[in-house]
């Protein structure tokens, strides 16, 4: 077969393996910002080379000595006693940008201000779970670990139940709403506590002054139909046909995350109580095939040449939505603070609103984020607690908020004035209280090779052309062995 034959074979391009590549982008790139992806299960014992953390030590000052005084009448010379020296406790988190890390380490000086009997040693960029599995077999794990995502660690022993530190806390369920403490809990036992980054993660995101005229002046679309046709509408070309602004990208932001599918589509796809696995479904058949048709309708080679010079997401200077080069996106509070801080233009105006539910209309939201975990291994699990309570207090998430642009959605913060007058902000933190319907993650051990298998679907349907219903029956099959072996 040609090479020429081959690109056009079926709907979409054979030979442009870059949209592949970003579908893969889209993926991986969830724990960055707040929405982590599961990994599959592993085995523990894998070669994976250890860490190595960069750390930097906050010291607590010199240390304090005893001067012996003589007497008239000799006498043995007293023995000074030394003063202990602090203990380091290590704080490892899986972001590694330096606003986010630079954060983590003013929140450990003004702990060790707090608590000068320790020093801390921060390291970012923990976000390889066989390195991390590895470091903890080998008792080099910190003691305080932000693992992207707790369950796989909770599910494998790997991090410790907080209950025993709760029950004289000042850190509790009743600082969080129901939905977000979940977050935290493995059968039904807290294993994590919800800090730094912790928030509504679905909204819809549109940047009004690339519209203009009286357009600009329109709400953003209520249903999926109207999205896409909003999408299409103002997806810009040049006069070859290529994309200059795309209009709407279904599988950017949050959009490739299979919770998103699950809140968005009201559709659960596994009971836990009977392991049921129900992937293959009319609700996800009819969300990947309206991706399919809009793909078609936008050109996935276009499409694929235009990522090429604009990426996905919000976080880095050269994303679509920062370049000007992509109207609307699905994405969470943290890009409140991204777009403010990256967009190229500061005169663009953005607008925040409901993701659209299928089929009904109803308001929907989702609270997820980083959880604060010790591990089993850690050598120091009270100073890591300590550490815990403290990060996990307003001073803290004020910094992050400040500093960052991301919080722990507390009650004390949900009931203060930080949030207040900023637009973006403002619809997220009241989209928690307005919602019909507050979600939390999906909080199971099959959701990693799920997300996994919703991935493999997406690819093969975009690229080897396989239909969607067999698509998603060949990921059912999988999953439901899957669910079989973990349930054994």
């Amino acid at each position: 077969m040609s090479a020429q034959s081959e690109r056009t074979v079926g709907p979409f391009p054979r030979t442009r393996r870059r949209f592949l590549l970003v579908l893969a982008a889209a993926t991986g790139s969830l724990i960055a910002s707040g929405c982590s992806v599961r990994p599959a299960p592993i085995n523990p014992s894998s070669p994976t080379s250890v860490p190595s953390p960069a750390p930097t030590t906050v010291s607590s000052g010199p240390t304090p000595y005893t001067r012996s005084i003589p007497t008239e009448t000799p006498r043995p010379e007293a023995k000074a006693t030394a003063t202990p020296l602090p203990r380091t406790l290590s704080w490892w988190t899986t972001r590694s940008d330096s606003l986010w890390v630079d954060a983590l380490k003013q929140s450990g000086a003004a702990f060790v201000a707090q608590q000068p009997r320790y020093t801390v040693e921060v390291s970012g960029g923990h976000a390889d779970f066989g390195k991390l599995v590895e470091s903890f077999a080998a008792e080099q794990g910190p003691d305080v670990v932000e693992p992207g995502d707790m369950i796989p660690f909770a599910a494998r022993g790997l991090i410790r139940p907080l209950d025993q530190f709760l029950k004289s806390s000042t850190v509790g369920p009743a600082d969080y709403l129901t939905q977000i403490w979940s977050n935290g809990l493995w059968n039904g036992v807290s294993h994590g506590i919800p800090a730094l980054d912790h928030g509504a993660e679905l909204g819809l995101i549109w940047n009004r002054s690339l519209v203009g005229g009286a357009d600009s002046s329109h709400g953003l679309p209520s249903t999926w139909d109207d999205l896409y046709s909003f999408g299409t509408k103002y997806t810009r070309r040049a006069t070859d046909g290529s994309i200059d602004v795309l209009g709407f990208d279904p599988l950017d932001g949050v959009g490739s995350d299979l919770d998103t599918v699950r809140v968005v589509t009201g559709q659960e796809w596994f009971d836990p109580k009977t392991h049921l696995v129900t992937f293959d479904n009319p609700a996800y058949e009819t969300f990947i095939g309206k991706i399919v048709a809009y793909y078609q309708a936008i050109g996935t080679d276009h499409l694929a040449t235009f990522r090429q010079g604009a990426s996905l997401l919000t976080s880095a200077a050269d994303s679509a939505m920062n370049l000007g080069k992509e109207v609307a996106i699905l994405s969470g509070y943290w890009s409140v603070g991204e777009l403010t801080r990256l967009a190229h233009d500061k005169s663009w105006q953005f607008e925040y609103g409901w993701v659209p539910a299928m089929p009904s209309t109803a308001k929907i939201q989702r609270v997820g984020g980083r959880v604060l975990s010790i591990p089993s291994v850690a050598k120091n699990p009270d100073g890591g607690w300590a550490s815990i309570e403290y990060l996990a207090g307003e001073s803290t998430n004020q910094l992050f908020f400040n500093h960052v642009g991301t919080c722990a959605m507390t009650n004390a913060f949900l009931e203060s004035d930080y949030w207040k007058g900023q637009p973006g902000i403002e619809f997220f933190v009241q989209s928690i209280s307005q919602s019909a319907r507050l979600e939390s993650r999906s909080n199971n051990t099959l959701a990693g090779f799920a997300q996994t298998k919703w991935f493999q679907t997406l690819t093969d349907v975009l690229n080897q052309n396989q239909a969607v219903p067999d698509a998603l029956k060949a990921a059912q099959t999988a999953l439901q062995i899957e669910a079989g072996r973990l349930n054994a």
